[in-house]
């Protein structure tokens, strides 16, 4: 059994993986930045608030990033490149999450 838990909520590894497609997104994401003081697609384990409302609360940033599209949210883990997801998630486990899974799921798949 393999269980993979995101450090503090699944949104921040979902975070990891946005990159911008259209220019409403890069508006979105830069208006964030600047209010964050920080990229929260690189340093999501920034995103500490306790009420959703608040400015950095994970979910909430996701939410605002893919208008609370799930499809827009999949493309996220499913289309960033793995090298790019462990480079952003080091510091909320996604890194070592998927090390974790090429080191120990592969090669009992591959057997």
């Amino acid at each position: 059994m393999i269980v993979g838990i995101a450090d503090k909520m699944r949104e921040a590894w979902v975070l990891n993986g946005f990159i911008p497609r259209w220019e409403a997104e890069r508006k979105t994401l830069q208006s964030l930045k600047t209010a964050l003081s920080f990229d929260p697609t690189r340093e999501a384990e920034r995103l500490r608030a306790a009420k959703p409302s608040d400015l950095r609360h994970p979910k909430r940033v996701l939410s605002e990033l893919t208008a609370a599209d799930a499809g827009r949210q999949a493309c996220c883990w499913l289309e960033t490149p793995l090298d790019e997801l462990r480079q952003r998630g080091a510091g909320t486990g996604l890194a070592k999450f998927l090390d974790e899974l090429r080191n120990r799921l592969a090669p009992l798949i591959a057997r």
